[in-house]
């Protein structure tokens, strides 16, 4: 019994931060159209996409530490410390409401090393009340 076909749209581990989204290009040992992004454990999910089925590519927020190295009357130094996977992108952004449309980034794109990262930010007295937020975009951004 085969359980993909090829030409199916799949789902790997739907609905987590590590969800990709590739088609089959060969049965029997599952062959995909492209390299996986992410290394999934056994026992992770995948679903098949029903024909004609519309995926939404989803936002994922990551965890975030948030630590003072220094407070000056100049202003204060915060290090944004967050776990990473290898061959990805990170947006930090901030926001002084947490209304979705007042987020607005605080850097260009972070490339992860697969580990940790650690964004060092130095702030102005008046940027001292901002909520700080680190996400990644399935797929392209």
């Amino acid at each position: 019994m085969d359980w993909f076909a090829p030409g199916d749209r799949i789902v790997i581990a739907p609905g987590l931060p590590s969800q990709e989204i590739r088609f089959v290009a060969e049965g029997g040992l599952l062959s995909l159209n492209a390299p996986l992004e992410f290394d999934h454990p056994d026992g992770t999910y995948i679903a098949v996409v029903p024909e004609g089925m519309e995926l939404v590519e989803k936002d994922y927020e990551v965890p975030l530490s948030v630590q003072l190295i220094e407070d000056t009357p100049e202003g204060m130094i915060i290090d944004l410390t967050w776990e990473t996977t290898g061959n990805r992108s990170y947006f930090v952004e901030r926001s002084s409401t947490l209304k979705p449309e007042d987020w607005e980034p605080v850097t260009e794109a972070v490339d992860s090393n697969g580990y940790v990262s650690v964004l060092r930010i130095r702030l102005a007295p008046e940027d001292q009340s901002y909520f700080y937020r680190v996400r990644f975009v399935t797929g392209s951004d």
